[in-house]
């Protein structure tokens, strides 16, 4: 009889070991069920080790999409500059609030996503510095000192 009581206390232990495991890949809160046997044991020990997730890593591929399309966006930016349909001024606005928004979305970006915090500065960067070289030298919208000023502001 005492075999079976023991043989019922490792079962109940297992089946709240797996229990614990689905949640934990279920990603959902876990059960309530009082345990029958109330000593720890290494099998109790190691399900509560599983029971403690990581927090889940953010999508590299959708970050690095993201980060594309915002350098696809600063080239439609420069088609627009190019074709004269718009303002000079306009555009020149138009692309540093487009720069500063990617340096605002690496700054707002989950603490717990360090990935998508450098992938957006990258492209804020990305997208700034050439931006602000063609502007400067080859639309010739900007002066010289508010290009140095503009760069100066964007890295502080």
């Amino acid at each position: 009889m005492d075999d079976l009581v023991g043989a019922l206390a490792r079962i109940d232990a297992r089946l709240e070991s797996l229990e614990r495991r689905v949640c934990a890949l279920e990603s959902r809160p876990q059960p309530l069920i009082p345990s029958v046997s109330a000593a720890a044991t290494p099998e109790k020990e190691l399900a509560a080790a599983e029971q403690s997730v990581l927090p889940q890593a953010e999508n590299i591929f959708s970050v690095a999409g993201k980060a594309m399309l915002g350098v696809a966006g600063a080239y439609v930016l420069r088609a627009i500059a190019e074709s004269g349909s718009f303002p000079k001024l306009a555009v020149v606005v138009l692309a540093l609030a487009y720069a500063g928004m990617w340096l605002f979305w690496a700054a707002r970006a989950a603490a717990d996503a360090p990935i998508a915090r450098a992938a957006y500065a990258a492209t804020a960067a990305l997208i700034f510095g050439p931006m602000l070289a063609e502007l400067t030298l080859r639309f010739q919208v900007l002066p010289a000192s508010i290009a140095a000023a503009l760069l100066s502001a964007f890295v502080a």
